[in-house]
């Protein structure tokens, strides 16, 4: 009977301790974590809270479909989502804790003031940062660890000027306008090169603080001038400003070298903002790739909402980030996983895609993704025309 009594209660034990003790079974799944930041917070919250649910989607279906492979091992994606206010110091803050704290060797951040403060962070601890930002300076052989997954007008607005030239010829000369930050004045540089270089006439632009929403009195100095073109940020101000000079009774073109969203043209009001030219994908359009409307309609579906004007770019990241490392073969070495990111294409939803752009920035570093030249009509974004990463490079180099 003792022994009987014994074996039960080692058999207790055992069974105690198996719900206890957690599974150490070969079958658990192992991950690999990145950091994202984004303005989850504040008046750019619009961009940020859409661009951190279609990465986690893009982790999903990552996930979903059995991970990726690195040396026979099976690994799958998480993130680390921090609110970088949009600003410097929220960036640095997000930053130093998701590195030093969280131990993760690649971050994405957008957009751009926090993306290029970033910076200070990512290349002194070596870490690859993912960077949504829409300054050409954010790139270059001083930073090595940053790959650009969005493109600045600098390179897309000389596809989109050479576009106006040969299908608007009747626009002879511009005056752009854009936020008084770092993406603002690089949408207008941007812009306003292009215009030089191909050949429509500046006849001036302006900075404007975000807090700014009487346009009247800038307006009253653009509208003397008479442009063909005037043009701004697509924020709710770039919006707003579009709209009065509609109110003063300018009858001409709007252009914007961003990308417009619905959100931007509700602001501005869908009969003032007809026939506005931008970058904005309209994801019911054959010419997207069916990738990236995939994920826009599962998001529409999911949520009940349209993302936002740059979440269908945020896609690219993940599949990056999982295919560098299987491609380098290691999860930690963030020098091999940086040689492959400048030498290899990876596989995404906007297609196969790679980095580029060493002409112009010195470092390929920019990813060579299609961009679409698309008008506002009926209160939505209707593409024209698309124009691939091949000939945006070739565009870079001229």
């Amino acid at each position: 009977m003792k022994g009987t009594r014994q074996v039960w209660i080692a058999v207790a034990v055992v069974f105690c301790l198996a719900v206890l003790l957690p599974s150490t079974a070969t079958s658990e799944d192992k991950y690999v974590t990145f950091g994202q930041t984004e303005p989850l917070t504040g008046p750019l919250a619009g961009f940020g809270v859409p661009n951190k649910r279609i990465v986690e989607m893009a982790i999903e279906k990552i996930n979903s479909e059995g991970g990726f492979k690195v040396k026979g091992e099976t690994y799958k994606l998480r993130v680390i989502c921090e609110d970088n206010k949009n600003t410097t110091e929220g960036a640095v803050a997000a930053n130093n804790k998701l590195i030093h704290q969280d131990k993760v060797k690649m971050v994405m951040n957008f957009p751009t003031t926090p993306a290029i403060a970033s910076q200070v962070v990512t290349e002194q601890a070596k870490v690859i940062n993912l960077i949504g930002g829409l300054h050409h300076e954010m790139l270059g052989p001083k930073k090595p660890y940053s790959f650009r997954h969005v493109m600045d007008a600098t390179v897309t607005a000389p596809a989109q000027v050479k576009w106006i030239l040969k299908n608007r010829p009747n626009l002879k000369s511009s005056w752009m306008t854009g936020a008084d930050d770092a993406s603002g004045a690089a949408g207008v540089d941007g812009w306003n090169g292009a215009c030089k270089k191909y050949g429509i006439n500046v006849l001036g632009s302006d900075l404007i603080g975000r807090q700014v929403t009487d346009f009247y009195p800038i307006l009253a100095k653009i509208l003397r001038a008479n442009p063909d073109i005037i043009g701004s940020n697509t924020g709710d101000q770039g919006a707003l400003l579009l709209k009065q000079a509609r109110e003063k009774g300018y009858k001409g073109q709007f252009a914007t070298p961003y990308a417009a969203s619905l959100s931007w043209i509700k602001t501005g009001g869908a009969e003032n903002l007809e026939g506005t030219l931008n970058i904005g994908v309209d994801a019911t359009s054959e010419r997207v790739p069916k990738g990236v409307r995939d994920f826009h309609a599962a998001y529409v579906n999911k949520f009940k909402e349209e993302p936002g004007a740059w979440s269908d770019w945020q896609t690219t990241p993940p599949y990056i980030i999982a295919q560098a490392m299987a491609k380098a073969g290691t999860i930690d070495d963030v020098e091999k996983i940086k040689a492959v990111l400048e030498s290899e294409s990876f596989k995404t939803p906007w297609g196969e895609i790679r980095y580029g752009g060493a002409k112009k920035f010195g470092i390929p570093r920019q990813l060579l993704i299609p961009i679409f030249i698309s008008t506002v009509k009926n209160g939505k974004i209707a593409v024209l025309d698309r124009i691939d990463g091949a000939e945006i490079e070739k565009l870079m180099s001229e």
